[in-house]
């Protein structure tokens, strides 16, 4: 530290004009939402031979490798079933209902498990069905903007 508070004194400016010591970075709070969970999707589905539900390709742009994510959602279930959430594989929750109602779930994740591109959240259910509402990935983005598609052209004559 002595050495350069030397190198300091000694520059026309001090040290924080050739080493600055902090930088800028975009940092916007971002969200990934499953539209149908706003009513409601229950898994499994009724008549459905399958126990699970997967969400593929859920696009994250611009995510920070370098922050966690938030994965919230509601549960409604009967009965005592069990059900495991992932994200990209990662267990973020493993649970076995004891009680009846609606449960709130929130669960944040390790940096660098959500990617720009192809996420997969999955919702596994054993001996019942539950209802999932709300689901809500929250991020931190580098990108102040969204690309997105333009629509395409509508011609006329």
């Amino acid at each position: 530290m002595r050495i350069l508070r030397s190198i300091s004194g000694a520059l026309p400016g001090g040290l924080g004009q050739v080493l600055p010591l902090f930088y800028e970075e975009v940092a916007v709070a971002r969200y990934i939402t499953l539209e149908e969970s706003i009513a409601g999707f229950s898994v499994p589905q009724p008549g459905s031979i399958t126990n699970d539900r997967h969400f593929l390709n859920l696009a994250a742009p611009g995510v920070n490798d370098r922050t966690p994510v938030i994965v919230s959602f509601r549960t409604s279930h009967t009965g005592t079933p069990r059900f495991q959430a992932l994200l990209n594989n990662l267990t973020l929750f493993n649970h076995t209902f004891s009680d009846e109602g609606l449960h709130s779930w929130h669960r944040l994740v390790a940096a660098g498990t959500l990617k720009p591109e192809g996420n997969g959240l999955d919702f596994v259910v054993f001996d019942g069905t539950i209802t999932f509402f709300d689901v809500v990935i929250v991020y931190t983005s580098k990108e102040l903007t969204v690309k997105l598609r333009r629509p395409d052209p509508v011609l006329t004559q």
